[in-house]
């Protein structure tokens, strides 16, 4: 599903609720689902520095995994004693939506619908008078909560 069609999913439950609106509250909903889940498995390198313990690790890193230096895993807190190639197993965010409508989510497509949902459930507890009703909260959230579940799983089951 592209972002164009999120957005326009979301405004027919929220007509006054603009494009960047959305697509911030889109954002957060995927950052929620990926932590949720540990769905986005990827591999970073980097070099290593002699004698150097702590590194700066990419923003989009929720949870690393393990760490291998020349393709050999080593144990945490361990510092390394000459210039070598570090991998780093991890569990990342998505890439956040931009300005471009027709992106799509890297999240599988399964689970797309599942950003539309949490959307709305926030957005029916924030609602002005008219949009404010928690009863559609609770069942958007219920629906988000069931695809973070199936999520879960289909993540066990890829690796």
């Amino acid at each position: 599903m592209t972002q164009k069609q999120l957005i326009e999913l979301i405004q027919q439950h929220h007509p006054i609720m603009g494009e960047t609106e959305i697509r911030l509250a889109l954002n957060r909903a995927q950052d929620d689902f990926c932590a949720k889940t540990e769905l986005i498995k990827e591999t970073y390198t980097q070099p290593s520095i002699a004698g150097r313990r702590y590194y700066t690790l990419d923003s989009q890193i929720l949870k690393i995994q393990s760490v291998d230096v020349n393709d050999v895993s080593i144990p945490r807190y361990q510092s390394i004693s000459e210039v070598k190639e570090i991998r780093i197993y991890a569990i990342s965010q998505a890439t956040d939506f931009t300005t471009d409508l027709t992106e799509v989510s890297e999240l599988p497509s399964q689970f797309h619908d599942a950003l539309s949902y949490k959307v709305l459930a926030e957005s029916y507890l924030k609602g002005l008078s008219a949009q404010f009703n928690p009863q559609a909260s609770q069942i958007f959230e219920a629906k988000y909560m069931a695809l973070v579940k199936d999520g879960r799983k289909h993540a066990r089951s890829q690796y």
